[in-house]
């Protein structure tokens, strides 16, 4: 919200929990949040596909905003896998970013599947060359971010920082 967003929360584990649409007040947000509760498996793809519908509705009316969906996790994708991969490269196409953060190794090389860029260092790039086609491209840096119940927080708020830092550079 500090930065100009308007925010929503999704709770999910194998299906939906509870959901606030997008707001610049984030009242309702944070009181889902509060009131959340860890059980249930993992099964991230009602939660993306509730995120994107709301962030095509909100992309329609204003046309080049910047749409992103930030995942906080701690378990993996669910089953199947593919169908969250591949939803994750339809909303990259469709101009939303998915960044992820997740709770130990595991989560986080299970949701770096699903996200699009780094997010503390959105603007840094990685040079790389294709020397059997003289091509060079710019590629994002790793999108594996890991957190640990010791640094959740600070990790939570560069996060938050990095949506910002992006959305200010375009």
């Amino acid at each position: 919200v500090g930065g100009g967003y308007e925010v929503g929360v999704i709770l999910w584990h194998h299906k939906v929990e509870g959901s606030v649409e997008l707001s610049k007040d984030p009242t309702r947000a944070i009181q889902l949040l509060k009131s959340a509760e860890a059980g249930g498996g993992t099964r991230i793809t009602p939660a993306i596909e509730l995120a994107r519908d709301g962030l095509l509705e909100w992309l329609g009316h204003y046309s080049g905003g910047d749409a992103v969906i930030a995942v906080f996790g701690d378990g993996d994708l669910g089953v199947p896998r593919s169908t969250a991969t591949s939803l994750a490269r339809q909303l990259h196409a469709e101009g939303i970013r998915v960044l992820t953060l997740g709770l130990g190794e595991e989560s986080a090389g299970e949701l770096s599947a699903i996200s699009t860029a780094p997010f503390e260092d959105d603007a840094e790039e990685v040079r790389t060359n294709n020397s059997t086609q003289g091509v060079s491209h710019t590629a994002p840096k790793s999108t594996k971010n890991v957190t640990s119940s010791e640094s959740l927080e600070n990790d939570l708020a560069s996060m938050a920082r990095g949506i910002v830092f992006r959305s200010k550079r375009h």
